[in-house]
């Protein structure tokens, strides 16, 4: 015996299952290209990845520096001190710390003024 499925489920069965599956294909054409979790969240996710990978690399990079600069650290105790002396402000308990900073100058507009309306020193206003 064979099957027929016109027979079985009639011309109105048919018409149904047919609308049935469009239907389906739809929904889910719609959750595949429109949803984000469709191509779009593959899209977004695949974007993440490309940032993540190369903060990744950045941070390969600063490792082997400080690595290197570890390895420094050990290997030379001359490198360590001006390390420390540079950027610590470290100094030996025989030794004074002298630094030189520049004056600050007056930057509000009255004090500017004040500057342009005296004569320099040694000379005299008619």
């Amino acid at each position: 015996m064979k099957w027929d499925w016109h027979e079985l489920i009639g011309r109105w069965g048919t018409i149904a299952l047919v609308v049935f599956l469009a239907a389906m294909d739809l929904l889910l054409f719609r959750a595949v290209f429109f949803s984000s979790k469709g191509l779009q969240g593959y899209q977004n996710k695949r974007r993440q990845v490309a940032v993540l990978e190369e903060k990744v690399t950045q941070l390969r990079k600063e490792v082997q520096k400080l690595y290197l600069q570890t390895q420094k650290f050990k290997e030379d105790p001359l490198y360590a001190e001006r390390y420390l002396r540079q950027n610590l402000d470290l100094i030996r308990e025989d030794e004074i710390v002298v630094r030189f900073t520049p004056p600050q100058r007056d930057s509000s507009p009255h004090s500017q003024k004040n500057e342009a309306a005296q004569p320099p020193k040694g000379t005299q206003r008619p």
